[in-house]
């Protein structure tokens, strides 16, 4: 259901960036174009570029989302291609470089403080928390990973907050990698 939704949401988004790029123009401002950068009547592009900058764990199923949705869109827009320009990596480096002017239609990060960041430099124009799902296009499960036979009786957050609980995390640098390192007790 969730992943669902999210493709949804995706395609909407995908949508709206598809006609941003597509009725932008390449104009300088005094050449005749109307003042929001695009002709006054909007003439398409041959091919229109979509760019996304996302993090960097979905790039396996963002790639089949945007195959997807090129089949799809050249089906449904007389063999018209739709191209994506995409960029993956950290969520707080993805953030940043849309902040220093990267040109993404579509920003998809992890995290909400990343996301905070681009709307305190005024590149959201809307309350993203009026999206729908709240514009949280996936999830994911905590695993406890628990000795066989679970000891200490590790059931939830709050029993790893207890002293003397050993702790495994990810090392600060390996954001979303399988590295870790040992805590201590």
């Amino acid at each position: 259901m969730r992943s669902r939704i999210g493709f949804r949401l995706f395609v909407l988004l995908s949508v709206f960036g598809l006609f941003a790029a597509a009725c932008s123009s390449g104009d300088p401002p005094n050449s005749g174009a109307s003042p929001g950068g695009g002709d006054a009547a909007c003439t398409p592009a041959e091919s229109p570029i979509v760019t996304v900058t996302a993090y960097s764990n979905v790039y396996d199923g963002y790639g089949k989302l945007i195959s997807t949705f090129q089949s799809d869109w050249k089906e449904m827009h007389n063999d018209q291609q739709v191209q994506f320009s995409t960029s993956f990596g950290g969520s707080t480096t993805q953030a940043q470089n849309v902040i220093s002017g990267f040109p993404a239609d579509i920003a998809a990060l992890s995290l909400l403080p990343d996301i905070q960041l681009i709307a305190d430099a005024g590149l959201i124009t809307h309350d993203v928390a009026q999206d729908p799902e709240g514009s949280i296009v996936a999830t994911s499960a905590v695993v406890f990973d628990v000795r066989p036979g679970n000891p200490l009786n590790i059931d939830n957050w709050d029993d790893l907050a207890q002293p003397g609980i050993p702790r495994t995390t990810r090392r600060p640098r390996s954001s979303c990698s399988p590295t870790s390192s040992r805590t201590s007790r």
